[in-house]
């Protein structure tokens, strides 16, 4: 079915330079139910589409989506975190099938197309729990739950910096990273799964109560530098006026 596949790529994509396989099949983590993933690298700038086909294999159907992006944008795009890695540095496994020329098989051939962490998002955690504390006050129970489940996608990035987090393969294995890291606030774990909604019950006040630990614990614990949360977040960490604000958000 993959070299079918990669058949298929080059007749309905003319300007196609190489086919690669990523994903669970990549990964050699693939079950019966896995689809299956490709990136289609083609000449033409500027190209972005994404292409999915059911295909029946012994008697099942198999979902086969494909990425047909311009050669120039994929490679740019290692220098962006991963949109699912929740902040973590990320390796994702990829298995060359076929390029146009040996010039081209040495730049892709690679274990995995490596992307760096995120950038600590200190406004927008603070901003997430805001409008938690609003909704709590509205009694907005999908308000608040899914900024309480923004927020605990945003606090890995505060912890980054001061955790040694090793490049993640899947969605699957960034949460258990996360949960992983040792330099955290304390009561974090119980916290970050409660707002990401990972729990059997919750309520609208120990949700927020959690983000709220959990956003003051981790600002407590990361250095205002510059180079980590910017300039102008440094200044009102090291001022005492973000802390000021978070607590005065909960007294509105």
């Amino acid at each position: 079915m993959i070299e079918q596949m990669v058949q298929r790529f080059r007749v309905e994509h003319p300007d196609a330079v190489a086919v690669l396989l990523k994903g669970s099949h990549a990964r050699g983590e693939a079950t019966p139910w896995s689809d299956m993933d490709f990136d289609v690298l083609v000449s033409a700038p500027e190209t972005e589409i994404y292409r999915t086909w059911l295909v029946e294999v012994d008697a099942r159907l198999v979902h086969i989506s494909a990425a047909v992006e311009g050669i120039d944008g994929w490679l740019a795009d290692a220098d962006e975190p991963s949109s699912w890695s929740l902040g973590l540095p990320t390796a994702e496994t990829t298995r060359l099938l076929w390029a146009a020329t040996d010039e081209l098989w040495q730049r892709l051939d690679h274990p995995a197309k490596m992307h760096p962490a995120a950038s600590a998002e200190v406004e927008d955690s603070v901003e997430a729990f805001g409008k938690m504390v609003s909704a709590l006050g509205k009694g907005d129970a999908p308000g608040l739950y899914s900024n309480a489940y923004k927020l605990a996608t945003l606090i890995p990035t505060l912890l980054v910096p001061i955790n040694d987090v090793p490049p993640v393969e899947s969605p699957r294995q960034a949460i258990d990273a996360v949960l992983a890291m040792t330099n955290v606030p304390a009561g974090f774990r119980e916290d970050w799964l409660i707002c990401m909604g990972y729990v059997d019950c919750r309520d609208l006040e120990t949700t927020c109560a959690a983000a709220q630990r959990m956003l003051l614990g981790a600002l407590a614990l990361i250095p205002p530098d510059a180079e980590i949360v910017g300039e102008d977040i440094a200044r009102v960490m090291v001022d005492g006026s973000l802390e000021r604000y978070i607590h005065q958000l909960r007294e509105m």
